[in-house]
């Protein structure tokens, strides 16, 4: 059964519960996954920026408690779902664990998988930069995906601007 069920979920704010609905169980996951809820922690406290999000619009950022680990959320607005905000540090990571996932969806649907249950600046903008980086690699070497995660893996996301070599 998964930790969050329908009897601890009663006390959360609507929405929120799923956010986590279809997350794989933290307690018995796979190590190497890279979204796992204390990392997530990790990476959303040494994000300073992220800190003010909550201060400047606390309608749409609050910090909820789940197995003991305080995630920063996003919604848009008051109909929305909750979704665990992503700091620029996760974002490559993201993307590049839900293309192997989903054995390379394509754009929408890598889109959707990740828009489900998480939020981060750009989101839809940042996949099409990593899909048509992939593409390109592919045409151009014989160890396509290889070579595109490698690159993937050399570069830095920053908000608002295209995937940077350094």
């Amino acid at each position: 059964m998964h930790p969050l069920n329908n009897r601890v979920c009663l006390g959360f704010f609507d929405g929120l519960c799923d956010s986590y609905v279809n997350l794989p169980i933290q307690s018995i996951i796979n190590l190497n996954f890279p979204l796992q809820f204390h990392i997530i922690q990790q990476h959303q406290q040494k994000d300073s920026s992220l800190q003010q999000l909550q201060i400047s619009s606390p309608s749409q950022f609050k910090l909820f408690s789940i197995n003991n680990t305080q995630l920063l959320h996003y919604r848009r607005n008051e109909s929305d779902q909750w979704k665990i905000f992503l700091p620029n540090s996760l974002i490559p990571i993201t993307i590049d664990y839900y293309n192997r996932l989903l054995h390379h969806p394509g754009a929408t649907r890598l889109y959707d998988a990740i828009a489900n249950h998480f939020y981060f600046t750009s989101t839809r903008s940042a996949i099409n930069r990593f899909i048509k980086l992939v593409t390109s690699v592919s045409a151009s070497t014989d160890h396509s995906l290889a070579s595109a995660t490698s690159l993937l893996n050399k570069q830095k996301l920053t908000r608002g601007t295209k995937f940077k070599l350094i």
